[in-house]
């Protein structure tokens, strides 16, 4: 179900040059071999999905190079093309995204060049997924800003927030942090980080470790679980809770 009741482009299908805003989709299943997003399939140029939330579940039923993501399968562009980046802020999700093979899935978007995530969040539940982050699978030449991810019962990603992710020198991955009882042998934020500015993250304490590589930076910092509650521990680290964060029962949340 949409509310508000308008189609969005499509489920399965591609965006390009669009704008998705106020969106929220619910009780809602999609199924695609290659291309499956709760939202958009594929993007091969700007498209922007602003406070866009869905509890859709989504499945990818191929075996090899499938991309899945709980708003956006993939973001398909070129060096060439002169579009900004596809955005995704203000936005959700909390619903079921899985499927099997050579898959690259994330929670909010699948696998992609030329995007950004900003203030924007993954509560729900991701499995099946041979190459899988909680926000995304994959990102190249983009950034990752001000998001959370919440680990849920019955996952099986190993990376919190991105399996990797390789920037330009002016790409960001700041003031993010995953929460949750990921088991031990997971990695608490992602496991290959090339070039940008990786620094006030944050990541349990149980889990093996911040990442496998990350040469840029003071990536990421452990805390224990009542250590999510410390709000001066964040600030320090330039979070901002005036407009961006207030802090929940559990740990930081957006305004």
């Amino acid at each position: 179900m949409l509310s508000p009741p308008i189609t969005p482009l499509s489920y399965r299908g591609q965006g390009y040059n669009a704008v998705v805003e106020n969106v929220h989709i619910t009780n809602s299943e999609v199924s695609a071999i290659s291309y499956a997003g709760g939202v958009v399939g594929k993007t091969a140029g700007y498209l922007l999905l602003s406070k866009v939330t869905s509890s859709a579940t989504v499945k990818a039923t191929g075996y090899q190079l499938t991309r899945v993501g709980g708003l956006l399968g993939a973001v398909n562009r070129t060096f060439t093309t002169p579009d900004p980046n596809t955005l995704i802020t203000n936005s959700r999700c909390d619903g079921n995204i899985g499927g099997g093979g050579e898959l690259h899935a994330g929670g909010l978007v699948g696998y992609g060049q030329y995007f950004d995530i900003k203030k924007s969040s993954f509560t729900g539940k991701l499995t099946n997924a041979k190459t899988s982050g909680g926000l995304t699978g994959w990102i190249e030449r983009g950034s990752i800003e001000d998001s959370y991810v919440v680990w849920k019962a019955g996952s099986t990603y190993k990376y919190g927030i991105v399996v990797a992710f390789s920037g330009m020198a002016d790409n960001r991955f700041q003031r993010n942090f995953f929460y949750g009882a990921m088991p031990t042998t997971g990695y608490g934020l992602a496991e290959n980080l090339s070039n940008g500015i990786q620094d006030g993250n944050f990541y349990p304490n149980h889990v093996a470790g911040a990442t496998v590589n990350s040469p840029n930076g003071t990536f990421a910092a452990p805390l224990p679980t009542e250590g999510f509650l410390n709000q001066a521990t964040f600030e320090a680290e330039g979070w901002d809770f005036n407009q961006v964060w207030k802090m929940g029962p559990n740990h930081p949340e957006h305004r």
